[in-house]
């Protein structure tokens, strides 16, 4: 079964994209597959230049490309610091060490938290925990899907500083979304899916100076 047809999407270097779309529309789909954890039948995806469309998922993590799952997915029996260990694992003892003091540095909370399980963190904790634990591969391109589903707005609003933070250090970042104006606030460019097509795609400061292009296509209306 095809989830995404016909889309031609270009992310470039430096900025934040971000992918919108209702439920269903192939915004997790799509980025499975830029993350090589779903097969693609047609088609090419280059990154950097080159085709990556028959990589696996440990090439392209090695390549600079990370993903942020839905729903985190973590490792919720280890505590905080073996999560973040296994994110670093293609890189050195010493790297994964510094790294990881950065990422206490981006997220104080993590380091209080070292020793705890990541499953009896909050919702909040445990996405800066799936954020930190792909920031350990030192990726290039960082995927989020679904930044801040289920999350309390005080977590929303924490995660999406440390995105912008992220990018003005220069990290390129595809962002999946449902709330389409804190999406719009942070990213660059904009594309919209509908049943796995791009309806539109465009600046996010054309479609914020319209309120009708996106609320139109995705028959949602926007909120603070």
């Amino acid at each position: 079964m095809r989830v995404v047809n016909q889309l031609d999407m270009a992310v470039k270097k430096g900025s934040v994209t971000a992918i919108l779309g209702a439920n269903g529309a192939g915004k997790s789909s799509l980025i499975m597959a830029l993350a090589g954890q779903v097969d693609i039948k047609e088609g090419t995806i280059e990154y950097d230049g080159q085709s990556i469309t028959h990589l696996s998922s440990m090439e392209r993590v090695n390549r600079g490309i990370c993903l942020v799952p839905e729903g985190r997915r973590l490792f919720k029996d280890l505590s905080v610091y073996e999560n973040l260990i296994i994110g670093g694992y293609i890189t050195s003892k010493q790297t994964s060490r510094h790294n990881i003091e950065k990422i206490i540095g981006i997220f104080p909370m993590l380091g209080e938290r070292f020793k705890q399980k990541a499953g009896s963190l909050s919702g909040g904790e445990q996405q800066m925990l799936a954020i930190g634990r792909a920031l350990m591969a030192e990726p290039k391109l960082l995927m989020i899907d679904e930044l801040s589903l289920g999350l309390m707005p005080k977590a929303v609003d924490l995660c999406y500083d440390v995105i912008k933070d992220l990018n003005h250090q220069g990290l390129t970042i595809l962002l999946v979304e449902q709330s389409t104006q804190r999406a719009l606030q942070v990213s660059d460019s904009a594309i919209v899916l509908e049943s796995g097509n791009t309806v539109w795609q465009g600046s996010s400061q054309e479609a914020r100076a319209s309120s009708s292009i996106i609320d139109s296509i995705l028959g949602l209306q926007k909120t603070n």
